[in-house]
């Protein structure tokens, strides 16, 4: 009697699985995210799909077949979305060896970080024109007010503020314009003068789903509101608190930005969570690029006391044909 009851709710498991998976499936087909759960769940298609695997297995082996069909006709439509998410796309001879480029660094520091001058020395090794942190606060600045990752870069904004809404950006190359407007947390429009004219930095650190699921929506649709008026040469970059998988970081990708991590092939890569008992599983920190403007080199940087690893990317003109 015991095994029996254990079986059915083994069972009652395996259908709980595969019904919440297909309905994340439908939200995200749908477009819909407007329930905390709903955004936060739509960020794991990787491991959704594993798990659906997990389930059809068992089920077999359990002699529940028709469980077993379920889950892996769930799991052949997850897969699909990861393939499809994950797969290069660049070819060969994008670049014929660019001599200019402009290297941008971007961070999410943590703001309980007690390892920020480490940190900062991490960040200043890649030798960066642009960095851009954020979670950045009084007590931060105060501590890198003469760190030569800050004194180095002489044109800046800085906004430090507490908990996760602070944010600067120092560049050694000359600031043109920039619009410091906020919608929650931080999307921060910085035009540099770079080797070959003008690049417009999009910085974003818009609101996670996990606390408050409207600022984090409208916080995407500002981050694509802003990126569709700006006709120069364009990178988005920072932590969207969105993976490939929600469908308003969609819509930004829709709307003609190119994702560099899957163009590249590094759509595997992960920068999320780096300090936690669990490795990191999902990629919440992004580079988007439009406009002519395409990277030449993308990495991600671990960087100490912090949950997210640091983006690394030089971005340069596409050559013409």
């Amino acid at each position: 009697m015991i095994a029996v009851e254990l079986g059915d709710g083994l069972t009652w498991l395996g259908w709980a699985i595969v019904a919440g998976s297909a309905f994340i499936l439908l939200t995200q087909f749908a477009h819909w995210s407007r329930l905390r759960v709903v955004g936060i769940l739509q960020s794991t298609n990787v491991p959704g799909t594993a798990l659906l695997a997990l389930t059809a297995f068992v089920a077999v082996v359990a002699g529940r077949y028709l469980l077993a069909v379920a889950a892996l006709s769930v799991g052949a439509v997850a897969a699909t979305t990861v393939v499809r998410a994950l797969r290069a796309t660049v070819g060969p001879g994008r670049f014929d060896e660019p001599a200019l480029t402009v290297r941008i660094v971007s961070s999410n520091i943590l703001y309980e970080n007690d390892d920020i001058v480490d940190a900062a020395d991490i960040l200043h090794s890649v030798d960066a024109d642009v960095v851009f942190i954020c979670e950045y606060n009084a007590a931060f600045h105060e501590a890198l007010a003469e760190h030569p990752l800050r004194v180095e870069r002489p044109h800046r904004l800085e906004d430090p503020r507490e908990k996760g809404a602070g944010s600067v950006i120092w560049s050694r190359l000359p600031i043109i314009d920039a619009d410091p407007a906020r919608d929650g947390r931080d999307t921060v429009t910085t035009t540099v003068d770079g080797p070959f004219g003008p690049v417009s930095v999009l910085a974003v650190h818009p609101n996670t789903p996990v606390h408050d699921v409207r600022l984090w929506r409208s916080g995407l649709r500002l981050i694509r509101e802003r990126a569709a008026r700006i006709h120069r040469p364009l990178v988005v970059i920072g932590d969207f608190n969105a993976t490939y998988w929600h469908p308003l970081y969609a819509d930004l990708r829709s709307a003609g930005l190119i994702d560099e991590h899957i163009e590249l092939g590094q759509g595997w890569s992960v920068s999320w969570p780096t300090h936690e008992l669990v490795p990191p599983w999902v990629r919440l920190d992004h580079v988007l690029t439009s406009n002519g403007l395409r990277a030449a080199h993308l990495e991600n940087l671990d960087v100490p006391g912090t949950d997210h690893a640091a983006t690394v990317v030089d971005v340069a003109l596409v050559q013409p044909d």
